[in-house]
């Protein structure tokens, strides 16, 4: 007796609970449509952003775009980006600053040349002057030396602008491979965006067609003799939400695509409003090999650019500190002038006639070695102590931040098993998903 009365409170619950959900449902669209101004249909309908992130972002381009591969974005980038061209402009100004150094044997020529009036009698040149009795006077001389020995202080010059070549190669290289890189990142970030733009489109069109299948639904339901066929508003609700949010994921999606184009447009430096695209079948993974940790480590701490920039740096510290010891020791050189003065009329009250001794009318020559220092204790003492506390900051410096490198090496290591791994459990979880959306399709069936 019991079990029948069960079965009936069961069965009278069965039917009362879509009476309960239409009447819930007519409630609340009657609250929703109620609201000040709120209609329903401006949530899916009156969007005017919606047909722009729902199109192709190749439809809303304003020519036909050009499309791009990898190869192809990294090779004009490779030749036309502004950066790179200016790290080679800093290696042609490296190699002549060593030309400069290399001064040894070279000729350096002085010249001077005067013109100005003199008074026309010397033994009483203010009266001459301001009476205006002048004479015209002009002057050259052209004198010549060459270095011939500096006691180390050219060589370590040299060095020293070997070392600021070496440099700038370096921050070249560098400078390419952090330029492929970030290509490849923008190039890959435009795949990714519009990877999810297409999965949150399709997701979003199929999420609009259901909301409007049990819209009509419900409106079918409106009779009595389909009241059972209505759906709960609450879940509809919810499905009208996640709506809204598969649009805002949409709009971030075209936005970043947007902002990886253009970054990568400005990378490879073509000029503003180029229409292109990038082209690819699909995101590739890259299939790779790990070894053991300590090889990365030996072949980065020979290789890495930043590596080569702290020794390079810490070697000219070294060579500049030597320079200022040198800069004690003289310089050696050899040289030769020769010198003409003559006057446009002829000068009187002049003492010496000759003319090496003559001083407005002579013919001058000369030819000798040159021996020339100088002595500034106080401030090339200091200068030493400078240049030697900046070697042994330096080479503290680069301790640490060899460390620094082995940290970061160790860091992106651990990225790459911890990628590598990930990518392992996505291919088992797409095929574990493929098998669970063949049961589930099996099961509706």
């Amino acid at each position: 007796m019991n079990i029948k009365l069960s079965i009936c409170l069961i069965c009278l619950l069965i039917l009362a609970i879509p009476a309960h959900i239409f009447a819930e449902n007519s409630q609340t669209k009657a609250a929703l449509t109620e609201d000040d101004g709120y209609e329903e249909d401006d949530l899916l309908e009156n969007n005017p952003q919606l047909d722009e992130i729902l199109a192709e972002p190749v439809d809303l381009m304003p020519a036909a775009p050009l499309r791009m591969t990898l190869e192809d974005c990294i090779k004009i980038a490779l030749e036309h980006n502004a950066k790179l061209q200016a790290t080679g402009y800093a290696v042609d100004a490296a190699r002549a600053q060593f030309r400069e150094a290399s001064a040894v044997g070279w000729p350096i020529v002085d010249y001077e040349y005067r013109s100005a009036p003199i008074p026309h009698d010397v033994s009483n040149a203010m009266d001459s002057f301001f009476s205006g009795d002048m004479a015209w006077w002009n002057k050259l001389k052209v004198g010549v030396g060459v270095p011939i020995y500096t006691f180390g202080k050219l060589s370590l010059a040299k060095e020293m602008a070997k070392s600021g070549i070496a440099a700038s190669e370096t921050q070249a290289f560098q400078e390419r491979n952090s330029l492929v890189s970030k290509v490849r990142q923008l190039y890959y970030g435009v795949l990714l965006a519009e990877e999810v733009g297409r999965l949150v489109k399709e997701a979003y069109k199929r999420l609009d067609e259901e909301i409007k299948k049990r819209e009509h639904d419900d409106d079918a339901a409106g009779t009595e003799e389909n009241e059972d066929d209505s759906y709960s508003p609450i879940e509809n609700l919810k499905m009208k939400v996640f709506l809204f949010d598969l649009e805002k994921r949409l709009a971030e999606a075209r936005q970043k695509e947007a902002i990886a184009l253009e970054g990568l447009r400005v990378q490879m430096g073509l000029s503003s409003g180029t229409v292109f695209t990038v082209y690819s079948r699909k995101l590739r993974p890259v299939k790779t090999d790990l070894n053991l940790f300590d090889d990365y480590m030996q072949v980065a701490l020979k290789n890495r650019p930043d590596v080569k920039l702290l020794s390079t740096g810490l070697e000219v510290k070294k060579n500049q500190y030597l320079l200022e010891k040198r800069k004690f020791f003289p310089d050696l050189g050899a040289g030769a002038f020769f010198e003409i003065g003559r006057t446009a009329t002829a000068v009187q009250g002049v003492t010496a006639t000759d003319d090496f001794n003559d001083p407005f009318n002579f013919t001058r020559a000369g030819i000798g070695v040159q021996l020339s220092g100088r002595f500034d204790f106080h401030g090339g003492n200091a200068r030493i102590d400078k240049a030697r506390s900046e070697y042994y900051k330096l080479n503290l410096e680069q301790m640490i931040a060899k460390e620094a490198v082995k940290l970061d090496v160790k860091d992106a290591y651990l990225k790459a098993k911890t990628a590598q791994a990930n990518l392992g459990r996505a291919r088992k979880a797409e095929k574990t998903a493929r098998q669970l959306l063949f049961l589930t399709q099996s099961n509706y069936d």
